[in-house]
């Protein structure tokens, strides 16, 4: 089978969607499926490039709202892939609006099958932006929902929750992202990253981009959490993972409130990522809204049998068993986050079961092999029809 993927953003790009995407394609060319994929150029000019045989189009960018790529004359372009490289699907994925959008008109028009992957619901929680959202919806993004012939979710839980997905309920089908457990598992050296920052304190981990379009991240309100952890006098050090254009808010914030010797900005750590989650005490994902549609970082953690503490929002609370692998705590709650990290931090035996219970269950329902199976599946079914 010949699948093209399209999403607005691609390896060597980080991101939860970036990495589902190439944890995707990894499988479908392990299984000697052929991949086109399509996705945005930061630049405003095409490029075509063949990475280990999967051809890539890298389509110009004209200019951005908030972090999503925009060119009227994507169309153009992706009818010309369309005719040169004749998929038997197309595969595009949300929330980043507007490619995938453009790519599900292309495939009715060439009557191909369209399978839409919706990570999450599009939300913003600046006015003007969550205006242009609910605007998307409107004029693209139902229509998109309307035409795909299955819609892939993260979890039941996250659709059924969702305004835009109940209308389409029959053609939803729950397929968990995936971790490589070979690249993240219990057997990762855990005293390096002590090491590596010559550290002796407790370590709380958040990975994440920190990007102004990413504040629903909810990284303030872990800063904040620390500072009230540092008043009880216990020994603690926040580390943060990611690059971002918001980074000097972040850093402001933490001088600000007079902890800014107690956060270490790391940047982006792609190939240490493992030992990261390996060395930490607990890895926090503090977010503020339904932008969250999984939390790809909560299951990366446990995989290395790393405690986790999420917030009762979006898919999170599909992901998390409360009191068991992790805790879940409320959003923008610095208070009640504080207390779950040091309740992580001074109960070790706690700290160990979650750990081992988190990564048996990674094993169980998150490895790449029934990802893989469960998309192929798909697929296949859609293309039969």
């Amino acid at each position: 089978m010949k699948i093209l993927i399209v999403v607005p953003y691609f390896h060597p790009s980080a991101g939860g969607l970036q990495q589902y995407a190439l944890n995707l394609h990894n499988y479908l060319k392990d299984n000697k499926h052929e991949v086109v994929i399509v996705t945005s150029n930061k630049e405003n000019k095409l490029k075509e490039e063949k990475i280990n045989n999967t051809r890539i189009y890298r389509l110009p960018t004209l200019f951005r709202i908030s972090n999503t790529p925009i060119n009227f004359f994507w169309v153009k372009h992706l009818r010309r892939i369309i005719e040169t490289e004749k998929p038997d699907l197309i595969n595009a994925h949300l929330p980043v609006p507007f490619i995938a959008d453009l790519a599900a008109r292309a495939a009715k028009e060439r009557k191909i099958p369209f399978i839409l992957t919706y990570q999450n619901d599009l939300i913003k929680e600046n006015p003007l932006l969550n205006l242009l959202c609910k605007a998307y919806y409107f004029f693209l993004g139902n229509k998109t929902l309307e035409i795909s012939k299955k819609i892939i979710v993260n979890s039941f839980y996250y659709a059924e929750t969702s305004p835009h997905l109940k209308k389409h309920l029959k053609k939803v089908s729950c397929v968990p992202p995936s971790v490589d457990v070979k690249k993240f598992n219990l057997s990762i050296n855990r005293d390096w990253l002590k090491r590596k920052y010559n550290l002796k304190n407790n370590i709380v981990l958040f990975v994440g981009q920190l990007d102004k379009s990413h504040n629903h991240k909810g990284l303030k309100y872990l800063i904040e959490a620390i500072k009230k952890i540092k008043e009880e006098k216990t020994p603690i050090k926040l580390l943060i993972v990611g690059e971002g254009d918001n980074i000097n808010y972040f850093k402001k914030i933490s001088k600000k409130i007079g902890i800014e010797e107690d956060i270490i900005f790391a940047g982006k750590k792609e190939k240490t990522l493992p030992l990261h989650y390996a060395g930490s005490n607990v890895t926090v994902l503090p977010s503020t809204n339904r932008s969250e549609g999984f939390g790809i970082v909560l299951i990366e953690s446990m995989a290395c049998g790393t405690p986790v503490i999420g917030t009762r929002v979006g898919g999170i609370p599909a992901v998390i068993d409360d009191k068991k692998d992790g805790f879940l705590v409320e959003p923008k709650n610095s208070i009640e986050l504080s207390k779950a990290i040091k309740k992580i931090l001074t109960e070790k035996e706690l700290s160990k079961e979650m750990g081992l219970n988190g990564a048996k269950k990674v094993q169980e329902k998150y490895s790449i092999e029934k990802f893989g199976k469960k998309t192929l599946k798909l697929f296949n079914e859609v293309t039969k029809e």
